[in-house]
């Protein structure tokens, strides 16, 4: 059976993605036609992001898939497999990872969705499209492949053109009206990933405007647990 691989370049920058923000962050694992479960880079996308989930930019998706055919990569060697963090120490995938899987996916006959949780966990689906199955993968990183330089200035610039946090509605009453306004609110870097840091309040359905740091807190709770939010 295959396993997913990366190489050690690859890993260190899923790893140093993951741990620059507090949000999850997503992209798309690079591999080769000659060897499609070796994951050589890990690459983003322009999205909004925010503890639980993430979101692409239909028109970031666009940019990304110009720049990996003007380096002459096939979409099967940049679009097959989707990897993206978790916050909490949890890697199971939740409800809306399995949306975006078989949304995204959806005319592949294979892909792959990796998970890495803040703590070091893993999950690594394996989907065929025929027939119709779902297979658990082994990953590992393959230190026989050569070892690459670490770039954080340039993996700091890619995250910070790629990576922002999702807006909520804010609505509010002045002088007997109802107005809603909104703003772009810009991830949080932080240099100790198990840190919490102080943002503004969103509107959540279930229950009104809340804090987002106290809510995220629960949500992350939920996930080191082993639930979905």
């Amino acid at each position: 059976m295959s396993h997913l691989r990366f190489t050690p370049y690859a890993w260190s920058k899923l790893v140093y993605m993951r741990d620059i923000g507090n949000t999850e962050v997503a992209g798309y694992g690079i591999s080769s036609i000659d060897d499609p479960f070796l994951v050589k880079d890990f690459m983003l996308v322009k999205q909004q992001s925010c503890s639980v989930s993430f979101e692409f930019d239909d028109e970031g998706f666009a940019d990304y898939v110009d720049d990996m055919l003007d380096l002459d990569l096939q979409p099967a060697e940049f679009q097959r497999i989707l990897i993206h963090t978790h916050p909490g120490n949890s890697a199971n995938p939740s409800g809306v990872d399995e949306k975006n899987f078989e949304e995204k996916f959806s005319d592949c006959d294979w892909a792959i969705m990796f998970i890495l949780a803040n703590g070091g966990e893993t999950t690594c689906a394996l989907k065929y499209k025929y027939p119709e199955c779902r297979v658990i993968l082994n990953n590992s990183v393959d230190f026989n492949e050569e070892f690459g330089e670490s770039r954080h200035e340039e993996w700091e610039e890619e995250y910070d053109r790629c990576v922002s946090k999702k807006v909520y509605p804010r609505t509010y009453k002045k002088r007997g009206k109802k107005k809603t306004t909104s703003k772009k609110i810009t991830p949080k870097k932080v240099k100790n990933p198990d840190s919490t840091v102080k943002d503004d309040a969103y509107y959540d359905s279930r229950a009104g405007w809340m804090d987002f740091e106290e809510e995220e807190e629960d949500m992350i709770d939920v996930f080191n647990r082993g639930g979905m939010y």
